[in-house]
Protein backbone atom coordinates (compact mmCIF):
# COMPACT_ATOMS: atom_id res chain seq x y z
CA UNK A 1 0.00 0.00 0.00
CA UNK A 2 1.02 3.56 -0.63
CA UNK A 3 -0.54 6.33 1.47
CA UNK A 4 -0.80 9.72 -0.22
CA UNK A 5 -2.05 12.69 1.83
CA UNK A 6 -3.56 15.26 -0.55
CA UNK A 7 -4.08 18.96 0.16
CA UNK A 8 -7.12 20.51 -1.49
CA UNK A 9 -6.84 24.24 -2.05
CA UNK A 10 -4.56 24.81 0.93
CA UNK A 11 -7.50 24.36 3.31
CA UNK A 12 -8.39 20.65 3.47
CA UNK A 13 -6.57 17.31 3.63
CA UNK A 14 -7.82 13.93 2.44
CA UNK A 15 -6.09 10.58 1.94
CA UNK A 16 -5.57 8.37 -1.08
CA UNK A 17 -4.46 4.78 -0.46
CA UNK A 18 -3.19 2.71 -3.36
CA UNK A 19 -3.73 -0.96 -2.55
CA UNK A 20 -1.61 -3.09 -4.88
CA UNK A 21 -3.06 -6.37 -3.61
CA UNK A 22 -6.74 -5.45 -4.04
CA UNK A 23 -5.89 -3.38 -7.14
CA UNK A 24 -7.90 -0.43 -5.96
CA UNK A 25 -7.42 3.19 -4.97
CA UNK A 26 -9.22 4.13 -1.77
CA UNK A 27 -10.42 7.71 -1.21
CA UNK A 28 -10.79 8.70 2.46
CA UNK A 29 -12.23 12.11 3.27
CA UNK A 30 -13.30 13.40 6.69
CA UNK A 31 -15.24 16.26 5.09
CA UNK A 32 -16.76 15.20 1.75
CA UNK A 33 -17.91 18.13 -0.34
CA UNK A 34 -20.38 18.00 -3.22
CA UNK A 35 -18.95 21.24 -4.60
CA UNK A 36 -15.35 19.85 -4.56
CA UNK A 37 -16.12 16.21 -5.42
CA UNK A 38 -15.40 16.49 -9.16
CA UNK A 39 -12.09 18.27 -8.60
CA UNK A 40 -11.02 15.75 -5.93
CA UNK A 41 -11.87 12.81 -8.19
CA UNK A 42 -9.83 14.42 -10.97
CA UNK A 43 -6.92 14.63 -8.51
CA UNK A 44 -7.34 10.93 -7.64
CA UNK A 45 -7.26 9.99 -11.33
CA UNK A 46 -4.18 12.17 -11.90
CA UNK A 47 -2.43 10.48 -8.95
CA UNK A 48 -3.27 7.06 -10.41
CA UNK A 49 -1.61 8.02 -13.71
CA UNK A 50 1.39 9.57 -11.97
CA UNK A 51 1.94 6.50 -9.77
CA UNK A 52 1.67 4.18 -12.75
CA UNK A 53 4.22 6.25 -14.69
CA UNK A 54 6.56 6.29 -11.70
CA UNK A 55 6.28 2.53 -11.23
CA UNK A 56 7.14 1.80 -14.86
CA UNK A 57 10.76 2.77 -14.22
CA UNK A 58 13.08 -0.25 -14.18
CA UNK A 59 14.84 0.89 -10.98
CA UNK A 60 11.87 -0.44 -8.96
CA UNK A 61 12.44 -4.01 -10.10
CA UNK A 62 15.18 -6.62 -9.64
CA UNK A 63 13.91 -8.88 -12.38
CA UNK A 64 12.70 -8.21 -15.91
CA UNK A 65 9.73 -10.55 -15.41
CA UNK A 66 8.29 -8.64 -12.44
CA UNK A 67 4.88 -7.35 -13.55
CA UNK A 68 4.54 -3.59 -13.43
CA UNK A 69 1.29 -2.45 -11.81
CA UNK A 70 -1.23 -0.73 -14.05
CA UNK A 71 -2.55 1.64 -11.40
CA UNK A 72 -4.60 3.57 -13.98
CA UNK A 73 -6.81 0.46 -14.29
CA UNK A 74 -7.41 0.14 -10.54
CA UNK A 75 -10.93 0.85 -9.36
CA UNK A 76 -11.58 3.88 -7.17
CA UNK A 77 -13.28 2.98 -3.91
CA UNK A 78 -14.94 5.90 -2.15
CA UNK A 79 -15.25 4.92 1.48
CA UNK A 80 -18.79 5.40 2.72
CA UNK A 81 -19.94 5.58 6.32
CA UNK A 82 -16.77 7.12 7.68
CA UNK A 83 -16.95 9.31 10.73
CA UNK A 84 -16.67 12.88 9.55
CA UNK A 85 -15.16 15.88 11.22
CA UNK A 86 -17.38 18.48 12.84
CA UNK A 87 -18.46 21.41 10.70
CA UNK A 88 -16.06 24.36 10.92
CA UNK A 89 -13.33 22.22 12.48
CA UNK A 90 -9.74 22.16 11.29
CA UNK A 91 -8.81 18.60 12.19
CA UNK A 92 -8.77 17.05 8.70
CA UNK A 93 -4.99 16.57 8.94
CA UNK A 94 -5.44 14.65 12.19
CA UNK A 95 -7.97 12.37 10.45
CA UNK A 96 -5.47 11.69 7.64
CA UNK A 97 -2.75 10.80 10.15
CA UNK A 98 -5.15 8.57 12.09
CA UNK A 99 -6.06 6.65 8.92
CA UNK A 100 -2.38 6.25 8.01
CA UNK A 101 -1.44 4.65 11.33
CA UNK A 102 -4.71 2.77 11.96
CA UNK A 103 -4.20 -0.76 13.27
CA UNK A 104 -0.44 -0.58 12.80
CA UNK A 105 -0.79 -0.96 9.04
CA UNK A 106 2.34 1.07 8.29
CA UNK A 107 4.41 -1.00 10.71
CA UNK A 108 3.00 -4.22 9.28
CA UNK A 109 3.89 -3.13 5.73
CA UNK A 110 7.44 -2.22 6.78
CA UNK A 111 7.91 -5.58 8.53
CA UNK A 112 6.46 -7.51 5.59
CA UNK A 113 8.85 -5.77 3.20
CA UNK A 114 11.89 -6.14 5.44
CA UNK A 115 11.33 -9.80 6.27
CA UNK A 116 10.14 -10.94 2.84
CA UNK A 117 12.11 -14.03 1.73
CA UNK A 118 12.84 -12.26 -1.57
CA UNK A 119 14.51 -9.32 0.18
CA UNK A 120 18.22 -9.78 -0.46
CA UNK A 121 18.98 -7.40 2.43
CA UNK A 122 16.79 -9.26 4.93
CA UNK A 123 19.63 -10.53 7.15
CA UNK A 124 21.32 -7.13 7.22
CA UNK A 125 18.03 -5.43 8.20
CA UNK A 126 17.46 -8.04 10.91
CA UNK A 127 20.98 -7.60 12.31
CA UNK A 128 20.71 -3.81 12.37
CA UNK A 129 17.33 -4.00 14.10
CA UNK A 130 18.80 -6.32 16.73
CA UNK A 131 21.77 -3.96 17.21
CA UNK A 132 19.41 -1.00 17.59
CA UNK A 133 17.30 -2.79 20.21
CA UNK A 134 20.50 -3.72 22.07
CA UNK A 135 21.60 -0.07 22.04
CA UNK A 136 18.24 1.03 23.42
CA UNK A 137 17.97 -1.61 26.11
CA UNK A 138 21.61 -2.17 26.99
CA UNK A 139 20.90 -5.89 26.56
CA UNK A 140 23.80 -7.82 25.07
CA UNK A 141 21.57 -10.74 24.12
CA UNK A 142 22.68 -12.87 27.08
CA UNK A 143 26.19 -13.39 25.75
CA UNK A 144 27.92 -12.44 29.05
Amino acid sequence: MVFIPVNDGNFHWYLIVIDFIQKEVVYLDSSPSDSRKEMRMRSVKTLKLYMETLLQHQSFYNYQRTPKPLVSKYTIHISEGLKIQNANSNDCGAWVIMWMVDEGSRLRIALDLAMNPGNILKEMVKKRAEDWVQTLTGDDGGEN
